[in-house]
């Protein structure tokens, strides 16, 4: 929520916009974060996690990608 220099609004109205705001974001209409990114790393832990995937295959055969270790 912008302070009220730079949106240039009166106590008033500055109050039912961050009221406003306030409860878009309690229904999820607009995300709470603002403009930071969530990283979602998923989940470490599966086994399946160190198999290359289509995609990766198909970009080490057309030498798109180049393998530094075994591991990845």
């Amino acid at each position: 929520i912008m302070n009220r220099a730079q949106t240039r609004l009166g106590a008033k109205d500055q109050r039912k916009v961050a009221k406003l705001i306030k409860r878009a974001r309690a229904l999820g209409i607009i995300p709470v974060i603002g403009q930071w990114k969530i990283e979602d790393h998923g989940n470490i832990r599966d086994p399946s996690l160190m198999e290359d995937k289509e995609w990766e295959k198909r970009l080490i055969e057309r030498g798109l990608v180049t393998r530094k270790s075994t591991l990845w």
